[in-house]
């Protein structure tokens, strides 16, 4: 890379919440299908700002988050490195992710740890006070190649159909929303006109 062009640095896309009416009409909503809460950590290259995922939390609840980034520039012996800590909130879980690449590194959700190399995309539920985390490959949200701010498809709509469609989601948002949830079905479209 060019001395003169700089480097990438992280920024955050969300959090972004949804909240849907219930599936039945007097049952609580199903977490992550009909209520649920996510974000994605990115880097964002210069001059373009094309947005690069590195990984990305869903969490079953509602609640939006907070965000706290620092970037600090590190002397090493084999030169100058920019370490960079990400601290976010997600419908109260905590997440923290420390990197000195922008690609790798561990990714903290409530107390435990994961490493970014054996998945970078998690669900998140909670239960009686504890986290239940489900460590995925973010090639599950289909996003298109990087470069073409493929955050833009990560709708309300979208986020339903993938806990509704994909086998490993839909299995954990049922799972989290107890044993006597129903199955998860697309959302339904109306016709256009």
């Amino acid at each position: 890379r060019p001395a003169s062009q700089p480097e990438p640095w992280m920024g955050i896309w969300g959090p972004s919440s949804y909240w849907h009416a219930a599936a039945e009409q007097g049952k609580p909503p199903l977490p992550g299908i009909d209520v649920g809460t996510m974000a994605m950590a990115v880097r964002i290259h210069h001059p373009d700002g094309a947005q690069t995922p590195v990984f990305a939390v869903w969490v079953g609840e509602g609640g939006g988050g907070s965000t706290r980034f620092r970037d600090v520039p590190s002397r090493t012996p084999s030169g100058t490195r920019r370490d960079q800590d990400m601290e976010f909130t997600l419908a109260g879980v905590p997440v923290e992710f420390h990197t000195t690449n922008g690609v790798g590194g561990l990714v903290n959700i409530g107390r435990d740890s994961f490493a970014l190399a054996q998945g970078d995309f998690f669900l998140v539920a909670k239960h009686d006070g504890k986290l239940d985390v489900k460590q995925l490959p973010l090639a599950k949200l289909n996003l298109p190649p990087v470069g073409t701010n493929s955050l833009g498809q990560i709708t309300t709509d979208y986020l339903r159909t993938l806990a509704a469609t994909d086998a490993d989601i839909s299995a954990f948002w049922t799972a989290a929303a107890g044993p006597k949830a129903p199955a998860a079905s697309a959302p339904s479209k109306s016709p256009s006109k």
